[in-house]
Formats: structure tokens, sequence, C-alpha cells
């Protein structure tokens, strides 16, 4: 009696678009009967999908001079997904094959623009995915499979970001008049953010001032024009007394998905450096992504001559 075991080998797991996906689709004959095989075929496949809940509210109870109590009368549940890619190549048709090891090659070609791998709790959820599926065909009913996922690395050349210079957001409200610096808008996993606040006091008072780095992800369902997002807290600075004056702060980013994943229709992920002071909030977008290295196909996640914050000049 034959036995019959499918693997997918593959050199590594990690892949950037634009770039080959090569491997091998191993087929062992255990037995010592030959086997006769409809087809051999291999699947690429990636997609995106995602699933959130909004509810709708209305008042419920009103108080004069107070306002109202509301609550929610109906929660609605949307899903929503795109297909990347869905390729498939057959490896061998119609044939025998006798006891041993067999190997049949293959080879993907992923198209420029494919989004990072990516998943994210918000919501009821949402993914960037990618994998390989093999299949083997034998005469009947009998089908073998093999499967395994891959990472997508998506580029995003941060230099094109940083062509303009130095970044300054500035709001103030009644009380205090906030500045925001940063030394250029695109950023590596892993560097360090040099930050400059100035901090005008119009009114003689003083309170703590913070700051943070920020991802926000935020899930569109184009097909049904709705959307869920949510702010997540990356870093947080030490917390600093304020009265009027110049702070000067370095955040170091940890490793973060590119920002957009490269290319995603239906999650949104965005970076910015907040600071708030006595209720002024003021966020600075930031792009997290890549810069090409010396290696061919390669991108860097240490960018070249990088300086710390007292060598940077910041304008307004």
């Amino acid at each position: 009696m034959s036995r019959i075991d499918l693997k997918i080998c593959l050199q590594n797991q990690k892949f950037l678009p634009g770039c080959p996906i090569m491997g091998t689709v191993e087929v062992t004959n255990s037995g010592d009967k030959v086997i006769e095989v409809n087809e051999v075929y291999i699947n690429l496949w990636g997609q995106e999908f995602i699933k959130f809940k909004i509810s709708s509210c209305a008042p419920y109870c009103c108080f004069f001079g107070v306002g109202c109590v509301y609550r929610c009368t109906e929660t609605t549940t949307y899903e929503d997904g795109v297909t990347i890619v869905d390729e498939t190549i057959t490896l061998l048709d119609r044939a025998l094959l006798p006891k041993g090891r067999h190997s049949f090659p293959f080879e993907f070609m992923l198209e420029e623009g494919c989004p990072s791998t990516f998943e994210t709790k918000l919501g009821l959820g949402g993914h960037v995915q990618y994998g390989l599926k093999a299949f083997l065909k034998v005469p009947g009913k009998a089908k073998y499979t093999d499967s395994c996922g891959i990472r997508v690395e998506g580029i995003l050349d941060i230099r094109k970001f940083n062509q303009n210079g130095p970044l300054c957001v500035q709001q103030a409200n009644k009380k205090v008049d906030v500045k925001v610096q940063l030394p250029k808008t695109g950023y590596l996993s892993g560097e360090r953010i040099p930050v400059k606040v100035t901090i005008t006091n119009l009114k003689g008072s003083s309170g703590n001032a913070e700051i943070a780095i920020v991802k926000r992800v935020e899930l569109v369902s184009r097909k049904y024009g709705k959307s869920s997002k949510e702010d997540i807290t990356l870093v947080n600075s030490k917390t600093w007394n304020w009265a009027s004056g110049e702070w000067l702060d370095n955040l170091e980013l940890p490793m973060c998905t590119p920002t957009n994943l490269c290319g995603a229709e239906c999650i949104a992920v965005d970076y910015f450096v907040q600071v708030n002071v006595k209720g002024v909030d003021v966020f600075v977008p930031i792009v997290i992504g890549a810069i090409a290295s010396a290696e061919e196909n390669s991108w860097a996640g240490s960018p070249d001559g990088y300086q710390g914050v007292e060598n940077y000049t910041y304008e307004d």
C-alpha cells in the first residue's frame, strides 16, 4: 500500500513586493507501489479582511438643564475584504510516481505594491495575510494538501517624505500656545525621534505636559461606507511640569509595520507624535518605512548618517 506525503519547502518565510517566491513541493511515495497522480499544483493567496460592529444610540431620558441619557438601540456587524493575490501553478499533470521522493520547483512573482502582513484585534478583528497551499490529486476523491503562511514586508521609502525638511505644528487655547517641531517626517523602526516643544504661557498657569508616539488603526469598509478606528499609545515619555519654555526629548520607535501597510485598502495605519499640554492636543503626523540598502532588493532598518537631537537644526 502506498503512503503519500506532501510538503512545501521554502528557503525563507519573508518576502518583498516585486520579488520572487521560490521553493519546491516535495512528494514522497513511501509505499512499494507506483501511484497514479492526476495533478500536483500550488496556490499563492493573499487577502485583506475586516469585521467590526457599530452601535446606533438614541436619547432614552432627558433632564432639563442637565442633558440626555442615551442607550444603544441597534448594533450592526460589517464585514469586508479584498483579494490581493490568487495565483495557481500546475507542477505535474497525469503521471505515475514510483517509490521515493520527488521534488517540483515553483516560482511566483509578488506584484509591486503588495501591502504588509498585518493583524489587529480592533473591532472583531482584521488582517492582511498571505500563504501557499499545495494539492496532490489522485483518481477518485482522494486529495492531499499542505499549507504554510508567508510574511510580506511592504516597501515604503521614507526618503521621499524627508525632502521638505523639518515639521512644525502649532495649536493654542486661551491658556497656552504649544508648538511642536520634528526634524523630518519619515523614520525607521528603532530610530529615535528628537522632539522640540515650545510652550508659551498665556495666563500664568502651570501643569503637566505629556508626549507620546501614537498608532492609529482604522478599519474601513468601502462596501458599506463605514469605519471603526482606535488610537494605541506605543511610547510614553516622562511627564514634565511646565510654565513656559522649551523642552527637547527623544522618543525611540519600537518595531512597527509601515504607514498604511504600504497600500492596504481596508486597513489604515498611521502614526503621530502627540503632545498634550493643558487641554491642547497637538498631533504631528510621521511616516514609518524603510530606506534602500546597498544590497540588491534589500531595504535597511538603519538610516544613513542619523544623528541625535543635539545635532538637529529646527526651523519654523
